[in-house]
């Protein structure tokens, strides 16, 4: 379940067969076991790789964001241990694609009909998925800068010059409210490797035509373009972080106003199922019998 799962998120998503293993992936009927491998029904882009592996089974039996266990910002992880005990009985929670403490992800591009140190990228990410950006390092890159260097920082010691530390500040700070930041961080996620992708195009054509000519200068080009994405990345989602951190901080949200210094400020709250599994459990610990003023601030 912790494993077949995940590939099985992954398969849905590319053949209408995948309704038949529910049961198996359940652990509920081992006869019909899932297939090592399908053949898509459709060409898997780039793209929708790196978005496949960010699947917290959304909309599907597995879903995490709906029961109690995802507290009242809906949040598609589960605290380790997954496995508990009630009553003698045995449960568990799902184990998502994308997990809290992940130290790294790749997706891997190789392209066969181009140059070796071009055609093959790494395109690297740091900590959970679902909220990391990746950049592109290519095969014949030589150089790797201090942001995703081995050696660069601790697990206990905040760097923020390491993309280790910035993206672990960014998604865990998405985890105390995910049903209102992790959208924004998504949509930032979209934006950087959009721009990524598309700047490595071109530096892929320019530095194939350089290395018919001079293959160190055409080497040192890409060298260059994935270490400068990876510094620029690490400023970026510095900035992000700023930006996040001051919108959603205090438990409500920032927006900005045209001609204002200070912005307009919303109180999301709860919401109103976490509001009725409170009142069903306090009964009358909270309830406001008689209102002694003509407005009562919340």
């Amino acid at each position: 379940r912790y494993c077949e799962s995940r590939v099985w998120t992954w398969y849905r998503k590319y053949s209408d067969e995948m309704d038949d293993y529910v049961e198996f992936i359940r652990g509920y009927d081992l006869s019909k076991r899932l297939p090592q491998w399908i053949k898509p029904k459709t060409k898997v882009s780039l793209n929708e790789t790196h978005w496949a592996l960010r699947d917290h089974f959304e909309d599907t039996a597995f879903e995490m964001r709906k029961d109690i266990g995802a507290e009242f910002f809906e949040l598609p992880y589960r605290w380790s241990p997954l496995m508990w005990n009630v009553d003698g009985k045995t449960y568990t929670h799902e184990r998502p694609v994308p997990v809290l403490f992940c130290i790294w992800n790749i997706v891997c591009q190789m392209r066969s009909w181009m140059p070796d140190f071009a055609g093959g990228v790494v395109w690297y990410g740091v900590g959970d998925p679902a909220g990391a950006a990746r950049v592109p390092f290519y095969t014949g890159a030589t150089r790797i800068p201090y942001a995703f260097a081995f050696d660069s920082g601790t697990p206990t010691d905040v760097d923020l010059d390491t993309a280790h530390w910035i993206f672990k500040l960014v998604t865990n700070w998405g985890y105390t409210r995910y049903n209102l930041i992790h959208g924004e961080i998504a949509d930032k996620i979209a934006e950087v490797e959009g721009v990524f992708m598309e700047q490595a195009r071109i530096i892929e054509e320019k530095a194939t035509r350089a290395w018919r000519i001079a293959p160190k200068g055409a080497i040192e080009l890409v060298t260059s373009f994935s270490e400068g994405k990876a510094v620029q990345l690490v400023e970026v989602w510095n900035d992000f972080f700023k930006h996040l951190f001051t919108k959603y901080m205090d438990g409500n949200v920032k927006y900005p106003r045209d001609n204002h210094k200070t912005p307009m400020v919303e109180w999301p709250g709860y919401g109103s199922k976490w509001y009725n599994l409170i009142a069903d459990e306090t009964g009358d610990k909270f309830l406001v019998k008689q209102i002694c003023r003509r407005y009562l601030m919340l």
